[in-house]
């Protein structure tokens, strides 16, 4: 071997491997209990994300088995338009097909990561978002109640933070929007881009973290079935979501919510829940006709959707 070969592969065996950190608040499961104090006024949300698409991703439950984990972010990299990794001895390829498999995100779970800006703010504004759409990114305690509830299981269980959850970036403010209205989102594409975006990271980097440890073990199940996720096995502890949540959303601070009106879009449009006529169902019905608003520019051509991920 020549002396520039030996020099190369010594200097890669000296890269330092990428130390991430296991955060509890990240990739949490939704707390989805009407019977928690404060959740009966919470019932319709509640409702509405059990049975949403997005209902068995905020709220499977599963052994966070640490080695299996480790295993994954110890030898993935990625490969063309996939993911491959080891994982208990075994070889795994993660592509978004795989991930929308494994998290049942279901049919209308296609298409890209975010909605353009004229979407996104017409999206919002009929959620009664109660500030201009000129900043960065929009902030949970300018939606009331059962909105600013949703904004929070959606960052606590499916952003790629590991902190700053109180405002939200444009692909989940595309997602919420996405999901109430019932149109095709690509969560699985946003959860693919951030694991790449996260494996490409260098040692010493601030953004480091076990990102999706949930989502991986829910993964690990679905491409090795015989794997084992018994609870005596060492892993890492979510922390729960906290049963404060629903008195911290009903709480109004009138210095930040001086423009705030009730909330126009009902809730009743996106729900998957067994024998649900939507042809039959009024509010359905008047969602329908808010889509066209939402979705459609101004000269009623179709507009485009574009790919954006905010992965910091």
């Amino acid at each position: 071997m020549c002396f520039v070969c030996v020099l190369s592969c010594t200097r890669m065996a000296e890269q330092p491997h990428p130390v991430r950190e296991f955060h509890q608040s990240h990739n949490q499961i939704a707390l989805l209990d009407v019977n928690v104090r404060g959740g009966a006024e919470y019932a319709d949300i509640i409702r509405f994300l059990r049975n949403s698409r997005i209902g068995f991703t905020i709220s499977e439950n599963i052994h966070l088995v640490q080695a299996y984990i480790d295993d994954f972010w110890r030898t993935a990299r990625v490969v063309d338009d996939t993911i491959e990794a080891t994982v208990s001895g075994s070889s795994i390829v993660i592509t978004e097909a795989v991930i929308c498999a494994a998290l049942r995100f279901g049919d209308l779970d296609h298409g890209n990561a975010c909605y353009v800006r004229q979407i996104r703010e017409r999206g919002v504004k009929s959620f009664g978002y109660a500030d201009s759409f000129d900043k960065k990114e929009i902030s949970k305690a300018l939606f009331l109640g059962q909105w600013s509830f949703f904004f929070h299981v959606l960052m606590q269980c499916l952003s790629p933070r590991k902190s700053g959850t109180d405002t939200m970036s444009n692909d989940l403010v595309s997602g919420m929007i996405g999901l109430t209205y019932n149109q095709p989102y690509n969560f699985s594409l946003m959860i693919f881009q951030a694991l790449k975006h996260q494996i490409g990271l260098k040692a010493n980097d601030k953004r480091l973290m076990i990102l999706y440890p949930r989502f991986l073990c829910l993964i690990f199940r679905h491409l090795l079935p015989n794997l084992s996720f018994e609870g005596t096995l060492p892993a890492y502890a979510l922390a729960p979501m906290a049963n404060r949540i629903f008195t911290d959303c009903a709480k109004v601070n009138g210095s930040k919510r001086t423009d705030a009106r009730p909330v126009p879009t009902s809730l009743c449009g996106a729900i998957l829940q067994d024998n649900y006529n939507p042809e039959a169902d009024f509010q359905w019905l008047n969602i329908r006709d808010g889509i066209d608003h939402i979705f459609v520019g101004d000269t009623q051509e179709p507009v485009v959707v574009q790919p954006q991920v905010d992965l910091q």
